[in-house]
């Protein structure tokens, strides 16, 4: 059935796009600008959220059953991954968190914060954490995915989004890989979560150097 409803897309796009244009006097560039400081500080940013992300569902089971709250653990996962679904309807209400480092530096703080919460509250209040977690982490994605149309050059967006695309999952890939040689390294579950509270503080502070222009001001009908 699926694979019906994806043959059927794929005519109906093939279909319906549209013509090519005359090409450009100059060919566009396609290698990702890896070497633009932009682009290397989006892609971290992206990448500490990422990294946050899939380190806390790595580590929050094992964390919680050496706790003693195995019941916990899939209630917790259901709420860190759900909490994502509240992000857009949050931007779409506030899109000034679009439009400048207050959606970068609030996510960061907040990651913090929560991974810290996770760490020290006692019981069932692990879940407020992972609801605050999940959304923090959620928000920086979308807000990054925001950056590469406004702050590249003209004809360099999508050189843009594969360079922080390669940061991002690089980053994410290496802090999970550290914070589980720390809990190796000292058996204690709640040290895995260290690495990406330093991430977290290192998204803030990388978004701060990010060169964001200013949002256009909104046109209102009268």
């Amino acid at each position: 059935m699926w694979s019906v409803l994806v043959a059927l897309s794929a005519v109906a796009i093939t279909l319906a796009a549209p013509k090519r244009g005359p090409r450009p006097a100059v060919p566009p560039r396609w290698w990702p600008s890896w070497r633009e400081g932009q682009t290397v500080r989006l892609g971290i940013v992206m990448g500490m959220a990422s990294a946050v992300y899939f380190a806390t569902n790595a580590y929050i089971p094992d964390f919680l059953d050496q706790t003693g709250r195995h019941q916990l653990i899939a209630p917790t996962l259901a709420v860190f991954n759900g909490a994502q679904l509240l992000t857009a309807p949050v931007v779409a209400v506030w899109d000034r968190l679009l439009t400048g480092r207050l959606g970068f530096l609030g996510s960061a703080g907040l990651m913090a914060l929560a991974q810290l919460g996770i760490v020290v509250t006692p019981g069932a209040g692990v879940l407020l954490w992972a609801l605050l977690l999940g959304f923090a982490a959620a928000l920086a994605f979308i807000v990054v995915l925001t950056m590469p149309p406004r702050i590249a050059a003209p004809g360099d967006v999508h050189r843009m989004s594969a360079g922080v695309f390669t940061f991002q999952y690089a980053t994410a890939f290496l802090i999970p890989l550290v914070s589980g040689a720390v809990w190796d390294a000292t058996g204690r579950a709640m040290l895995a979560f260290v690495p990406g509270m330093i991430a977290a503080l290192v998204m803030g502070w990388l978004a701060l150097s990010l060169r964001i222009p200013p949002a256009e001001p909104r046109v209102t009908a009268t």
